[in-house]
């Protein structure tokens, strides 16, 4: 299923990005990793299917330093995590213990700090390559 799922996003992002263009591939990557996490609510199980399809044949094929990439690509996918009520543990149970009045309130205050997260990983990343 990880194979299936990584050929399609290769063949989906393949006319998107440029060839050879690592600054575009970890852009791309590194938001895949944030909305697969969403929809997934797991960094760890998106991380497998994002560098398959996306982060080795667009970033790391092209010379970019694996440890690096692979390590800020995850934190880009908990990014996601913080945006998301698939994340139960992190997004829902604080709201049920803390007895709120709005369900996304954690939600809500967390998505500021995880856009700022992934744009300073993004660059780390495009400056760390």
């Amino acid at each position: 299923l990880i194979i299936i799922v990584s050929a399609v996003a290769t063949a989906l992002v393949g006319g998107i990005i440029p060839k050879g263009n690592v600054t575009i591939g970890i852009i791309v990557f590194g938001v895949g990793m944030m909305l697969f996490t969403m929809i997934m609510g797991n960094a760890f199980a998106a991380i497998t299917v994002m560098t398959v399809g996306i982060g080795y044949p667009f970033v790391l094929a092209h010379g970019a330093n694996p440890v690096v990439i692979g390590m800020l690509a995850l934190t880009c996918g908990f990014c996601g995590t913080l945006c998301t009520p698939m994340a139960a543990n992190f997004n829902t149970v604080p709201v049920a213990l803390l007895d709120m009045k709005k369900p996304m309130g954690v939600i809500k205050n967390q998505v500021p700090v995880a856009i700022i997260m992934m744009v300073v990983q993004i660059v780390m990343m495009i400056l760390l390559k």
